[in-house]
């Protein structure tokens, strides 16, 4: 129990105060739902942090949830990863929001989750108004293909009028 809490604290401080972390690496590391919560409350603050990778951890749809809620304030950060995390459909429709409103986010990783087929129905609808996610990996999370389909190709037409205002 300690140990859990100071981990939790370490996250929260170092996250939130550092300004200048533009990368965090955590995968596999056992954060758990309660440790991701952590580093959301630390996200909502910090404005220098562009990469954060959190596969392999066990955050389930609880601590995915948070994240999302973070990501909601965050707008420095450009890539998340979240693959292998046990998360599922409600995860996905706390992505979805995100990605409807998020304008920072170029790339993320979701894959070997199981959103299912009405989790890729609401990333779908979430996705109808973003117009700056270049790539979201989406492998093995038991999504329709239809739903695959459509969220591939409005990722692909924002990467073409990404890459044409360049």
């Amino acid at each position: 129990w300690y140990q859990r809490r100071v981990r939790k604290q370490w996250y929260q401080r170092r996250v939130r105060v550092n300004r200048s972390l533009e990368q965090l690496h955590l995968s596999d590391n056992q954060i758990k739902a309660e440790g991701a919560s952590a580093i959301a409350f630390a996200l909502k603050k910090n404005t220098t942090l562009q990469v954060l990778n959190l596969k392999l951890n066990r955050i389930t749809d609880e601590g995915g949830k948070n994240i999302c809620q973070a990501l909601l304030k965050n707008t420095s950060l450009l890539s998340i990863d979240l693959s292998s995390n046990g998360l599922g459909e409600q995860m996905a429709a706390a992505l979805a929001e995100v990605l409807s409103r998020n304008a920072s986010l170029r790339h993320i990783t979701i894959s070997c989750n199981k959103l299912g087929v009405a989790g890729g129905r609401v990333l779908q609808e979430g996705l109808e108004e973003n117009r700056v996610l270049e790539t979201f990996d989406l492998r093995l999370t038991e999504i329709s293909q239809q739903s695959e389909h459509s969220i591939m190709n409005v990722v692909k037409g924002n990467k073409e009028q990404l890459q044409a205002a360049v």
